[in-house]
């Protein structure tokens, strides 16, 4: 008797009420589909965008350090060459005492700058120039107004390696900018 009433209930159904539930299937699934495959198009498009812009605020961040840092190293190579002058005019102790306010000024910058925008490598090499621009800092002020005859040639050598591992640190940087250009123009 089960059996008579599920056959005889199949046989009352009707073409169109098949064509029907098989309509509203196949709409319910692509229905499903198309709006989770719009969800995620949205999501990876919402990543993408969050991805550009702090790349685009790493670039900012990192162009204002290496600024900054040129700057500094431009006065220190200023402040070595006032180190090599045989006699001291009381001009050249004011030509450094100007170089040191203008690191000093520069200096003010690079702590003012967001740390969150860079790579935990990119931050400790940050911070490590920040320790040589202080050390050297220190250095060039014990001796400015000694002649040359007078200077401690490793202080002095001393002075010149932490110039230069500015510069190299430097060249690093904005090499990596530049990497981070060059994606982001082809991210376009």
């Amino acid at each position: 008797m089960n059996c008579n009433f599920i056959i005889g209930f199949w046989s009352e159904v009707t073409p169109d009420a098949w064509i029907q539930t098989i309509g509203t299937i196949i709409g319910s699934f692509l229905g499903a589909y198309l709006a989770g495959k719009y969800a995620i198009n949205v999501m990876k498009e919402q990543f993408r965008r969050q991805q550009k812009d702090k790349n685009e605020e790493f670039i900012k961040q990192i162009t204002n350090f290496s600024s900054s840092v040129r700057v500094i190293i431009f006065e220190f190579g200023e402040i070595l060459e006032l180190l090599d002058k045989e006699n001291k005019e009381y001009a050249d102790i004011q030509k450094f005492q100007s170089h040191t306010f203008k690191i000093d000024e520069y200096l003010e910058k690079l702590l003012t700058i967001d740390e969150k925008a860079f790579s935990v490598d990119t931050y400790i090499t940050c911070k490590q120039m920040l320790s040589k621009i202080k050390s050297a800092k220190t250095i060039a002020a014990g001796l400015v107004g000694l002649s040359s005859t007078e200077l401690d040639p490793q202080l002095k050598k001393l002075l010149e390696t932490d110039v230069q591992f500015l510069s190299s640190e430097l060249k690093r940087l904005e090499k990596l900018k530049d990497i981070m250009w060059d994606y982001l123009d082809g991210g376009k």
